[in-house]
């Protein structure tokens, strides 16, 4: 090097290194699956693998190396006596915020007092770090190393990655390697430990000379990206960033193959008096491989729907199986008032005769009441009528189709996404589980993170989150959340538990004494919630806005297992999960019974459509579609002026508590008009969705309210759904429809909320709150809760078989939770948004969904143009030539037809 440049290195903090050059790498995932298209990373061999292959996934994928992750890094040297910390920054270089702080001086740390300068010295950069010594591309190579002193006397040299900068706490309790509470773990216990003597005498595990980085290690296999290139260049991230292996990845690959040649030359230079080669260590990173795991799985349905062969034949089938619903319910309406009609002539005569009749009923005793009991007797149509008018009413719109072709694809399809659900999804699932629970995982969290520190404590709850980023939709992921959910007491390695409380005792040691290893759910009103919620705020007072709704997001995240949890709290004893709710919330959660007739039932489920999309209908049009419905479930055999005893959770607060059905803002129970008929008041009240109007810093409020809500309508839903004998998959669909749609409300209320949460974070996370802003961008709004109700038709997710099984609200928060990302993302945006709406986060098809069901009931089908356009759709039965060619005047006919079937 040149004196200038010698000069240059020894005023930059990144290059002020000297001694034994080591280069940090870190456990990951890479996909095998993509052919030839690029170069995956290389396979883990030799010394390498160790703790981490011992949980195997599935073909297609594999366990690899890669450049260590934003974050931080923390370096003991034992023989030295000193200690150092390190930012990771986003592309991979050390910059040292801490450099050999004696261990001496850590020892004589109290985390409970001022110290003055060594407390400055410890706190980690408030701002981003990142590379700037671009001078000379030598620079890069210290830049990314650390280097050890008098290597050739040093032993033992303990290291970790961490996302979370360490207390002074903990910086203390890893010098005196201290016992976290009675678990028996110590805090060093998750540092890699690498035996220089090991090393000088041949080989050392985890550990391979820097000589073989290229074939090792992932990043050496793609291009480098100089900074000094072009700034229109460097922001296109696509030519450096958005490679298929590592596509699904929170961490960017940043490839350096052209710096790979000049980094091992400098590194044996270093070494070169030592008499003993530069190395490359890999460090465990049980958060980025569970993060990698997470993103795989919804690539792996994105590019499922992403398949040109699929997304247009996709979108059409949805919008076939809605149309066909929707002229089922219509023909049921029809033969309703055909066969009503078809009474009040039998009783009371039509024509010229209807005079006589109608004087006879004056005059004569007993006429009145005989036609009034004729009337009853017949003005009703059989099960079995309604049967036949549906598939009469069908009938008419299978012969516009290619009924074959439909049914072929619709079952290659189906077969398609089980194949995916069972080679890929549940393996990956299964593996994520395991991650989830490793000892790798829960000592990486517990011994990095300050059980006394609230800003820790958010970087907790976000690291957590980039763990179970859009999981919960999966069997084997949402077990695991409902188990730790329900757990009656708050365990160490009950990761769920402890984030809700974000890690901290103050606020889950009052949880635990409060519930005592859980209580009757009748108990819940009696419960301190005044101090609970009081002593949640004092916790949170020092965080910063965005990390105060860290916990929301993470709540939102698990909705469907926060769901399940809800409802089984009605028999069962009733944990710390529930008492999160209420704090989250900073309003009680208290158990409510409600005695409501199944008319009254009904009517409260056929406004909450209303609620989703309030611009359908008048208020005649809802009354006349609750009565039809009232009609339709009394010919199904459902007893209406029975009545049932419903229990669930409502949130005690007079901004939320009309959201629930049956309560009002005393908690007592609100009736309905006589005739289980809205007035305008009613309506009016139902339809506000009081969550939705609440501002981002009452976000807990809002996730949790629209859960419990979801979850009391479901439990309605359930029991009519369930007292009808007759079609009960046609109840279900109809009765549940109204849920998903106002999930999918929820979805995109909190992505509203997120967006502005998620701006500022902890000051300890720099490097999670990056990560968790990436995937609120890629995933979506609404955090996983957005509507995916078009697999539904196809059997394809695992909710669904929850439905079946009689659990409908639950399936229906399982399999909408993480589907809407890539429906809107790819299968909708790509074909418009007509046929699914106006909304751009997936709701769409949930509203067209209730758009057709609201329509059917108020109105009747002009047939001709909802015909014309199945003839000419993608599955229509007019040859392939002279059907639709182009997608958008495909969507643009059907938009006119659907708009005339709504008159």
């Amino acid at each position: 090097m040149s004196e200038a440049d010698n000069k240059t290195i020894a005023e930059c903090p990144y290059c002020q290194k000297k001694g034994l050059p080591i280069l940090p790498l870190r456990y990951a995932i890479t996909r095998t699956d993509g052919g030839n298209r690029e170069a995956v990373g290389p396979a883990l061999s030799g010394p390498f693998g160790d703790g981490v292959t011992d949980i195997a996934l599935p073909d297609g994928q594999a366990y690899t190396l890669r450049l260590v992750r934003g974050g931080y890094l923390y370096v003991f040297n034992e023989t030295r006596g000193s200690w150092s910390g390190y930012v990771v920054t986003e592309k991979g270089y050390l910059f040292p915020y801490v450099t050999e702080i004696k261990h001496d001086v850590l020892l004589r740390l109290d985390p409970n007092k001022a110290q003055g300068s060594i407390d400055s010295r410890l706190q980690p950069p408030t701002q981003d770090e990142e590379f700037t010594c671009t001078s000379n591309p030598e620079h890069h190579y210290p830049g990314r190393c650390i280097t050890i002193p008098n290597a050739e006397q040093a032993d033992n040299i303990y290291l970790a990655f961490s996302d979370t900068a360490w207390t002074k706490r903990v910086w203390k309790e890893h010098a005196t390697n201290a016992q976290i509470c009675d678990s028996g773990l110590k805090r060093r216990d998750h540092m890699r430990r690498l035996s220089l003597t090991a090393w000088r005498g041949g080989s050392a595990k985890h550990a391979a000379p820097i000589a073989e980085l290229a074939e090792r290690v992932a990043e050496a296999r793609y291009p480098w990206m100089s900074p000094n290139l072009p700034p229109v260049t460097l922001m296109r991230s696509d030519l450096y960033q958005l490679h298929y292996p590592f596509s699904h990845s929170p961490a960017p690959i940043h490839g350096m193959d052209d710096q790979v040649e000049g980094l091992v030359a400098w590194a044996q230079e270093q070494a070169e008096p030592l008499d003993m080669p530069p190395l490359m260590v890999a460090l465990d990173d049980p958060v980025g491989i569970a993060a990698d795991l997470a993103g795989l799985m919804r690539a792996k349905l994105d590019e499922k729907m992403a398949d040109t062969k699929n997304i247009r034949p996709l979108a059409i089938s949805s919008a076939i199986a809605n149309i066909r619903h929707s002229i089922r319910e219509d023909a049921e309406n029809r033969q309703i008032y055909r066969t009503e009609r078809q009474a009040i002539q039998l009783a009371y005569g039509s024509g010229p005769g209807a005079g006589g009749m109608a004087l006879a009923a004056m005059l004569v005793p007993g006429v009145r009441e005989q036609q009034q009991e004729t009337l009853e007797r017949f003005r009703d149509p059989t099960p079995e009528q309604l049967a036949a008018a549906r598939e009469d009413a069908w009938s008419d719109y299978t012969d516009k189709l290619n009924m074959g072709e439909l049914q072929s694809w619709e079952s290659a399809w189906k077969k398609e996404l089980r194949t995916l659900d069972i080679e890929q999804l549940n393996p990956l699932a299964r593996a994520h589980v395991q991650w989830m629970e490793s000892d790798n995982l829960h000592k990486h969290l517990d011994t990095q993170h300050d059980d006394n520190d609230i800003e820790s404590g958010a970087a907790f709850v976000d690291t957590l989150l980039l763990c179970i980023q859009d999981t919960q939709e999966y069997s084997p992921c949402a077990a695991l959340y409902h188990r730790w959910l329900s757990a009656k007491t708050i365990e160490r390695r009950n990761l769920v538990l402890r984030a809700m409380g974000y890690h901290q005792e103050v606020i889950l040691g009052q949880w635990d004494e409060t519930l005592q290893g859980g209580l009757k759910p009748d108990a819940l009103r009696g419960l301190p919630w005044d101090g609970l919620i009081t002593g949640y705020g004092e916790a949170l007072d020092a965080l910063r806005n965005g990390s105060q709704n860290a916990v929301v997001r993470l709540a939102a995240a698990l909705g469907g297992p926060f769901a399940k949890v809800a409802a089984n709290a009605v028999d069962q004893a009733v944990g710390p999960a529930l008492v999160a709710m209420g704090v989250i919330a900073r309003a009680p959660v208290i158990m409510a019974d409600v005695t409501m007739s199944k008319r009254a039932a009904i009517a409260e489920l056929v406004a909450r459509m209303m609620a989703v999309n309030p611009q359908v209908g008048t208020l005649d049009d809802l009354n006349r579609a609750i009565d039809i419905q009232m009609r339709k479930a009394r010919i199904y055999g459902t007893h209406l002026e029975g009545t049932g005893k419903y229990r669930y959770l409502i949130m005690a607060d007079p901004r939320v508590v009309g959201d629930f059905p049956g309560k009002d803002a005393q908690g007592n129970a609100r009736h309905f008009a006589e005739a289980a008929i809205l007035t305008e008041a009613d309506r009016t009240e139902l339809t506000r969705l009081r969550w939705r109007q609440l501002l981002p810093t009452e976000a807990g409020l809002g996730v949790v309210t629209g859960i419990l809500q979801c979850m009391a309508l479901g439990k309605l839903a359930d029991d009519l759904a369930s007292g009808m004998a007759h079609e009960k998959n046609e109840n279900s669909w109809r009765y549940h429809t109204g849920i998903v749609g106002l999930t999918g409300t929820l979805a995109e209320t909190v992505g509203k909320w997120s967006e502005s949460a998620s701006k500022v974070g902890s000051r300890l996370g720099k490097g999670i709150e990056r990560y968790v802003g990436r995937i609120l961008r890629f995933a979506g709004r609404g955090l996983g809760i957005g509507a995916g109700v078009v697999m539904a038709v196809w059997d394809g997710i695992r909710g669904w078989q929850e439905i079946q099984e009689g659990n409908g609200w639950v399936g229906t928060m399982f399999f909408i939770s993480g589907i809407s990302s890539f429906v809107a993302m790819v299968a909708f945006t790509k074909l418009g948004a007509l046929i699914f709406g106006t909304a751009a986060t997936g709701v769409g098809i949930v509203l067209v969904v209730l758009v057709i069901v609201i329509a059917v009931m108020i109105e009747i089908f002009k047939d001709n143009k909802v015909q014309d356009w199945m003839e000419r759709c993608y599955f229509g039965k007019f040859k392939e030539g002279e059907r639709y060619q182009d997608p958008t005047l495909e969507l643009n006919e059907l938009e006119l037809a659907l708009n005339d079937m709504k008159g």
